[in-house]
């Protein structure tokens, strides 16, 4: 069974829910809300890579609450062979779009996900947030 092709680009990776493609910059359901993430809220994120030395780095800018359900983040099933991370805030995390997924990749979508200022290395190396297992 194939990857349905409305969800891929001629170059086969993913084709992420855009205005252009009737949804919303960043894969929400409507406009995001702008909200921050305080000290002690935990989030997760299926992404990132290993390199050939085992250093795991991140450019992704986007998480959701620990609790939301794969299938509400609506990611194409290939993100559950990424890295999974889990991470606590310890800064304030100021301008934080806020929002529900938009369904895509076939899946229902409408759990909470969030879009970060910065990627996950830069709000680590600046001491936003650190990793929890």
């Amino acid at each position: 069974m194939g990857v349905d092709p409305r969800w891929v680009k001629s170059d086969g990776s993913p084709d992420w829910p855009t205005k252009a493609n009737n949804g919303f910059d960043g894969g929400f359901d409507g406009p995001p809300r702008v909200a921050e993430l305080q000290p002690g809220q935990t989030f997760d994120r299926y992404g990132g890579r290993f390199d050939e030395k085992g250093n795991f780095t991140d450019q992704g800018k986007f998480v959701a609450p620990k609790d939301v359900p794969f299938d509400q983040r609506a990611l194409p099933d290939s993100s559950l062979k990424s890295p999974y991370q889990q991470y606590e805030v310890i800064k304030p995390i100021p301008e934080v779009n806020s929002g529900n997924a938009a369904p895509w990749f076939g899946k229902p979508g409408g759990g909470t996900q969030y879009q970060l200022p910065m990627s996950i290395d830069e709000l680590l190396k600046e001491g936003f947030i650190k990793p929890i297992k």
